[in-house]
């Protein structure tokens, strides 16, 4: 099935009002299904030029946002009761969130 001719859909073709258009409903969207969280702004106090990592971080500011959560299964847990007491556990668990880019800019 070919796409709408009426929309422009490749970034080479597209007009700039339809491409607000597309941020501004991904935007309601997230607004509508979202969870608010805090995103914490995370400040390198001592960074490791030579192996590029820092040792020591601080999370001063916090910004409340709305974000949607894209996939949970991560954090459902490995439903390993008895294997998980002989051994030492490893935390998998993750979540992927998903939010407008331009909600991070200051305002």
């Amino acid at each position: 099935m070919a796409v709408n001719s009426a929309f422009h859909t490749n970034n080479l073709s597209s007009i700039a009002s339809e491409r607000t258009l597309y941020q501004n409903l991904i935007k309601e969207a997230i607004q509508i299904y979202g969870h608010d969280v805090f995103y914490m702004d995370r400040q390198s106090v001592n960074e490791d030029t030579l192996f590029g990592e820092d040792t020591l971080n601080q999370f001063n500011t916090q910004h409340p946002i709305e974000m949607y959560v894209e996939d949970g299964e991560g954090y459902a847990g490995d439903k390993e009761i008895m294997t998980t007491l002989q051994r030492a556990t490893l935390s998998t668990t993750g979540i992927i969130f998903v939010l407008v880019a331009r909600r991070l800019s200051p305002c």
